[in-house]
């Protein structure tokens, strides 16, 4: 499951850094903003504030859904996914 959502997040890192929009940009967007609200649910609801990439996909998100491009932020999005990318290989 981490390795598919690694992936999505690399595909998000892609779609800012050509800066995507319509729908494409819309959906994947959303996946972010849905895996942003699940990830700082849990992570608020046990008392942690400072899930980084829960923020990250959170900002990301929302990036995508009204279509303004941060211009370093594809950048972080797609370490992230990298990050995790090598922690679900192993």
């Amino acid at each position: 499951m981490l390795l598919v959502l690694s992936i999505i997040d690399i595909i998000a890192g892609i779609c800012l850094g050509i800066s995507l929009k319509g729908i494409l940009a819309v959906i994947i967007g959303l996946i972010i903003l849905f895996k942003a609200f699940v990830s700082l649910g849990t992570s608020l609801g046990s008392g942690y504030i400072f899930d980084w990439m829960g923020w990250i996909d959170l900002i990301a998100g929302l990036s995508l859904l009204i279509g303004f491009i941060i211009p370093w932020l594809w950048v972080i999005v797609i370490i992230k996914g990298i990050y995790s990318l090598v922690f679900s290989l192993n």
